[in-house]
């Protein structure tokens, strides 16, 4: 059976694998249950974003605006942080605003006349989510190194009165992040220019470990302590070869 976790914007605080409805050994999720992680793995949990030139404070945010983009773009500006409006400072108004009422309470909070894009569900929606979901999860910062230590386990979203379902998005984004490539190595070790060469089959090894061993690191804290190693063993000769590193555990 597969390790299952769920989550939503008011999980419970307890261990991974020991929520209702999961599955897995906790000892396997040691980092995930340092943090609160199923609320930052919720579209509610706010870490401002960048997309298209306006930040958004969650993924909601993006997501309901978007139902407007087409043909109110106007309102879709309320979601923004730029418009510093009720709307963009509250993930609950956002999803109030972007439901069929755009109610919240009594409160109206977006006039009957602005309607939702006609095609939004059949057309856009996949393509908006995913774009709020890369940009929250693909930064380095505390929702990335979350996502990446959630390992292979099925990412669940449910709550009391909802039907589960599965976060295939989730779970590709999580995918996509986790593959470093080449170049992106080369682009973050010391170059030549600055007095350093790296064998090719240096940069092949670390690839290997980027992508294999040390999947649940984040790159850039793997690659500034390797850089620290060589700096501290290397500093006469910086020309490093793959059996000067190949048996040394610098993480």
């Amino acid at each position: 059976m597969n390790d299952v976790l769920y989550f939503f914007s008011k999980s419970a605080n307890c261990l991974a694998c020991k929520g209702t409805n999961e599955h897995g050994d906790p000892a396997n999720y040691m980092e995930l249950n340092k943090y609160e992680f199923r609320k930052i793995l919720s579209n509610f949990y706010e870490y401002p974003m960048k997309i298209n030139g306006y930040t958004y404070l969650t993924v909601e945010h993006y997501y309901q605006g978007n139902k407007f983009a087409i043909n109110n773009p106007l309102f879709t500006y309320q979601f923004t942080l730029e418009s510093n409006s009720n709307i963009s400072k509250d993930p609950i108004l956002a999803k109030s605003a972007g439901d069929k009422s755009g109610k919240n309470k009594n409160t109206i909070l977006r006039p009957s006349n602005i309607i939702i894009d006609p095609n939004f569900f059949e057309v856009h929606h996949t393509n908006v989510m995913k774009t709020a979901l890369h940009a929250k999860f693909s930064l380095e910062g505390l929702p990335k190194y979350i996502l990446i230590n959630t390992k292979q386990a099925e990412l669940w979203h449910g709550t009391r009165g909802v039907p589960p379902t599965r976060q295939y998005l989730l779970e590709e984004i999580r995918l996509n992040i986790n593959v470093i490539n080449i170049e992106t190595i080369i682009d973050l070790l010391p170059n030549e220019s600055q007095g350093w060469k790296f064998d090719d089959d240096v940069i092949l090894y670390l690839h290997y470990l980027l992508n294999n061993v040390h999947k649940n690191i984040l790159y850039k804290q793997f690659l500034n302590k390797f850089c620290l190693y060589c700096i501290q063993n290397f500093n006469k000769n910086r020309y490093v070869k793959l059996n000067d590193i190949k048996n040394i555990k610098f993480y």
